[in-house]
């Protein structure tokens, strides 16, 4: 699978989880989940970015990106799901696989099926990339204190130190 994100699937992919949500757990697993099951492939065969191989998706008309949505908006429940089920869990590469594990539902954990190293390299990529994409006028940032648990100035670049803060400042 490619570890390059193509500026206009993994830009779209965000962009499509900024408008169905601002709950930053959700889109940090969500893209995760993408970059799991696709690398972010909108087009991707046999499901798109999340590979929905499922008789009751919904299917969308014209484009891949209004799939996109479509898939986007039929996986957000069972994220938000799975995401309440590992709310406690450390703030790292395995609580954002695990998310996509049990929002996706494979037969095996990413860990297992791809590998730590891999897991690790997705969750990095998208941390880097959707917090440099997000250098906007609500662009999240780095901040590193827990008390604000939100993200505040630093370039829209974001560590893996930092994902318990991972929000979106109004600015």
């Amino acid at each position: 699978m490619a570890d390059t994100v193509g500026p206009a699937d993994f830009q779209t992919i965000r962009g499509t989880l900024l408008g169905i949500t601002q709950d930053n757990t959700i889109i940090v697993a969500m893209l995760v989940g993408a970059g799991l099951e696709s690398g972010w492939n909108m087009s991707a065969p046999g499901g798109g970015a999340w590979q929905i191989i499922d008789a009751a998706r919904p299917k969308a008309p014209f484009s891949a990106a209004a799939q996109n949505l479509v898939d986007a908006e039929y996986m957000l429940p069972r994220y938000q799901q799975a995401a309440a089920a590992h709310a406690n869990d450390t703030e790292n590469a395995d609580k954002y696989a695990n998310i996509a594990h049990d929002a996706e539902r494979p037969l095996l954990p990413y860990q297992a099926s791809q590998g730590e190293a891999r897991v690790q390299q997705v969750y990095t990529t998208v941390l880097q990339n959707y917090g440099a994409a997000n250098a906007t006028a609500t662009a999240p940032v780095v901040s590193t204190n827990p008390v604000t648990n939100v993200l505040s100035g630093a370039g829209g670049v974001l560590s893996s130190t930092t994902t318990t803060q991972i929000g979106r400042a109004h600015v």
